[in-house]
């Protein structure tokens, strides 16, 4: 397994913590602080899933996911947030998350999440 996953979070001790739990697990990550660098990263590297919180200055986890759809080859994506689930996570959901996961989350719930939705057949809608 040497899938590639991009972790987009303001929070650089949330980061850490994603990119233990997902290196533990034998996945390959990389880290930007908000949505231009994501965006930056994404449109340098091949990854196959990117895992953004939608709470972000410069460029918002949403406003990452609208830009995701017109882009070629973009990855599989699971939401976070710590807040605003009942509004925000709806409106990932239609721009094209496969997954979304309440902040803390447990790391066999994240895990588990992340190795779904890299087993699914299902592409980010274009």
């Amino acid at each position: 397994m040497h899938e590639t996953i991009l972790i987009a979070d303001v929070d650089a001790e949330v980061r850490g913590i994603l990119r233990d739990a997902l290196e533990r697990a034998g996945y390959v990550t990389v880290e930007a602080a908000d949505g231009n660098e994501a965006l930056t990263a994404l449109r340098t590297m091949q990854f196959d899933l990117l895992i953004t919180d939608i709470a972000m200055p410069e460029r918002d986890g949403l406003e990452m996911m609208e830009a995701l759809r017109h882009e070629r080859n973009s990855p599989k994506v699971i939401a976070m947030s710590g807040a605003w689930e009942g509004v925000c996570f709806p409106a990932a959901t239609k721009l094209g998350a496969q997954a979304l996961l309440p902040k803390p989350c447990k790391n066999r719930a994240l895990l588990d999440t992340v190795r779904a939705v890299l087993d699914s057949n299902s592409a980010v809608p274009a």
